[in-house]
């Protein structure tokens, strides 16, 4: 009887590897989170794959490719906006495949609700100009831009069009009616900036144009920053007014801070703008 219940063990252990080595390392479906992914140059998703499988997963691993690398890259699901256009993400394992449609913009027409002024003063001590920050902003995204003014103007930013620096050299290029770029020091980022929930976009080059009447402003913006967005539109209406002079930092502290040799207008680490 032993021997017979021993048999029987070792017939089942016999079936049931039998079975297990039948059985087949098979990807039966693959599926991605999303199917279209919408970006801005410079800003990056992640697409999470779903496998269902049979037998051994690890024998079919998951390869990402795109069909247009100049347009969108992708790396273990993570993808990157390179240049307007489309292009498709594809994850295969095994025999499946699931894909998902990329287009990236380079035009960006953000709408503002908002706005808040503060006023700096001289905040570079300059002695040439006053030094406002402008927020447009609303849920979402806000524009920040830093626009310099007459020595005599403390309350508001006059009637004029606010011209963004160029090969800033030191800060005798802050002269009225002009718009400080996005630039970094060791000691933080100063400028004007675009910021979204997903990517900081320092901004580079362009202007803004503003029309002061009894109190009330009308603002258009045509502004690129540094990835090669395009970032227009317009904003009217009243502007809160802050008074931030008397909390500046001194001027000395300022300028040893800020030292010009580690002014950078043209390029950034993208680690360091962007928003993980």
């Amino acid at each position: 009887m032993k021997n017979q219940t021993k048999l029987k063990s070792l017939a089942t252990i016999i079936l049931l590897v039998f079975l297990v080595s039948c059985t087949k390392n098979e990807v039966t479906d693959i599926k991605l989170n999303i199917s279209k992914s919408n970006l801005i140059l410079g800003q990056t998703d992640s697409l999470i794959a779903t496998i269902t499988a049979t037998g051994d997963i690890t024998k079919h691993p998951q390869t990402w490719t795109s069909s247009n690398t100049a347009v969108g890259t992708v790396s273990n699901g993570l993808i990157s906006a390179i240049s307007a256009g489309t292009t498709t993400i594809t994850v295969q394992a095994g025999e499946k495949k699931a894909t998902c449609q990329l287009t990236v913009n380079d035009h960006i027409s953000p709408q503002f609700t908002n706005a808040a002024l503060l006023y700096y003063g001289d905040y570079y001590d300059t002695k040439l100009s006053n030094n406002f920050v402008l927020y447009l902003y609303n849920s979402t995204d806000t524009l920040i831009a830093e626009l310099n003014t007459s020595l005599t103007v403390t309350d508001s930013i006059p009637t004029g069009v606010y011209e963004a620096i160029t090969n800033i050299t030191g800060f005798d290029k802050f002269l009225p009616t002009t718009l400080v770029p996005a630039f970094q020091t060791s000691d933080g980022t100063y400028g004007s900036w675009y910021v979204t929930s997903k990517v900081v976009c320092p901004i580079d080059l362009g202007y803004i144009n503003n029309t002061l009447n009894a109190g009330s402003y009308s603002i258009q913006y045509n502004l690129i920053d540094y990835f090669g967005n395009t970032i227009s539109g317009s904003f009217y209406g009243l502007i809160p007014y802050y008074d931030r002079s008397a909390v500046s930092a001194t001027p000395n502290a300022i300028k040893q801070r800020m030292n010009l040799s580690k002014i950078n207008t043209t390029k950034f680490s993208k680690s360091i703008v962007h928003l993980k």
